[in-house]
């Protein structure tokens, strides 16, 4: 089963800049030369519908990719694909297969005699913190022997780690803001200091949010109370506390309820870790109610 990268459409809607997704291919494909002008892009329909025909058999099939654009400078013109991912997927090799061949047998179902098929370009882009891991080719799918290739074709992708991405070859800030951002959370995983000084526009930091913590709002919540500006270290100084103070009143609701089954717990509610944490130690101490009181400073009926 293909994984499904949820909060993807903030990548998508980002990248049909073409300026971003031009600096973005000139990266990835060509180590950050200005190969692809963003003046002779243009967004292509990333809905991926064609016909098969047969003399026995007519069959429609439909899909999508993520982002898509055309260039033309020239008498050149080409397909260039972007495939979002966050986590492995084995058969991604088979998508993007189906992927290019339909964008083909498109054109070849409206070709004419003064037109030339377009050279397809795909890459895949990892944005997970582990690094792919499945095939990226036939031969390698499928263990072909040296002595089957010749009777065997091969396909294959270019799968980009997010990890791997020299972000010093960007030429736009924004990109460049991203992908560094995004390594460092990677790399300093729960150590939000090491983020000390690290200040972007919000736009950016709400599409970091979105990829390395997607199924949680908080994050994006925080960010959003800031200026346009957002301190990342801030940012995920106030995500991770409020993740310990959530666990932490949790387990202390949990304690209590044992000892008062009969009291509200919610008196607990909205008290720091520190006072959280001493009355924990009260409860498991067996403390009078008195001594609680004092700390929640409510009155328990």
């Amino acid at each position: 089963m293909a994984s499904i990268f949820k909060n993807d459409i903030v990548l998508k809607d980002f990248f049909k800049n073409p300026r971003y997704f031009a600096d973005l291919v000139n990266v990835i494909l060509y180590s950050g030369l200005p190969v692809i002008d963003p003046e002779y892009l243009n967004i292509y329909d990333s809905e991926i519908s064609t016909v098969i025909k047969n003399h026995s058999f007519i069959k429609e099939i439909e899909l999508r990719r993520d982002i898509v654009f055309k260039y033309t400078n020239g008498n050149e013109s080409k397909l260039i694909g972007i495939e979002n991912q966050k986590q492995n997927d084995r058969f991604m090799l088979f998508r993007c297969m189906s992927y290019d061949s339909i964008f083909y047998q498109r054109q070849i179902n409206n070709l004419s005699n003064d037109n030339e098929l377009m050279k397809v370009s795909s890459a895949v882009i990892n944005w997970g913190e582990h690094r792919w891991q499945n095939c990226d080719n036939l031969y390698e799918f499928f263990k072909v022997q040296d002595i089957e290739k010749i009777s065997t074709s091969n396909f294959s992708i270019l799968v980009v780690n997010v990890l791997d991405i020299d972000y010093h070859l960007f030429k736009e800030k924004k990109n460049y803001d991203l992908i560094k951002t995004i390594q460092l959370i990677y790399k300093f995983k729960g150590k939000p200091k090491k983020l000390k000084g690290l200040v972007i526009d919000r736009d950016i930091a709400i599409i970091v949010a979105s990829i390395v913590n997607e199924e949680n709002e908080v994050l994006k919540n925080i960010i959003l109370k800031q200026g346009e500006k957002v301190d990342m270290c801030e940012s995920l100084m106030n995500f991770y506390n409020q993740a310990v103070n959530k666990e932490t009143l949790q387990k202390t609701k949990q304690i209590f309820k044992h000892f008062y089954p009969y009291e509200d717990s919610n008196v607990l509610n909205n008290l720091t870790k520190k006072q959280l944490d001493i009355i924990f130690t009260m409860l498991l101490d067996q403390e009078p109610l008195d001594k609680i009181k004092n700390i929640t400073k409510n009155v328990i009926n």
